[in-house]
């Protein structure tokens, strides 16, 4: 007999283990609480800004910035879900970010924070900074500007 169908006999008619400890067809088990209690603790929105510019090159203007950041985004969607937001700005763009002094492009900013300035854009680099502020403990119920209790 397979080792399917023999849980699905276990497991009674409604196909639920008849131990809510042990995984089989419709039991939770505790992996499955545990995954639970780690995705609710991730609750912080970090935010990742890439500043690019457009590039000349005999084929016209190109944008390969963009495009790299378009991918980033998309990886770190993949990644971390809704708990990072990828915004890319072009140098030229009023929205901008003011760029800190001595700055290359691309510029990489976490949180507001210089990460990269020049270079490559390094995903591995990008995806550790968002990891270790998703890391950083949320203070429950701090508002900005309070004063502390106590």
């Amino acid at each position: 007999m397979s080792r399917l169908r023999r849980q699905t006999r276990e497991a009674g008619s409604d196909g639920r283990s008849p131990d809510p400890q042990r995984r089989g067809l419709g039991g939770t088990g505790r992996l499955w609480s545990e995954c639970r209690v780690r995705l609710l603790s991730m609750v912080r929105l970090v935010r990742v800004t890439i500043v690019g510019a457009p590039a000349a090159c005999s084929d016209g203007v190109r944008d390969p910035w963009r495009e790299l950041s378009g991918w980033a985004a998309g990886r770190l969607r993949h990644r971390f879900g809704n708990a990072v937001e990828v915004e890319y700005h072009d140098l030229f763009d009023p929205a901008c970010p003011p760029i800190p002094r001595g700055a290359e492009l691309p510029l990489v900013l976490v949180e507001g924070e210089v990460l990269t300035s020049g270079g490559k854009l390094s995903l591995p680099h990008i995806r550790r900074a968002v990891e270790a502020r998703l890391a950083e403990p949320v203070a429950v119920g701090d508002r900005a500007g309070s004063a502390p209790a106590g």
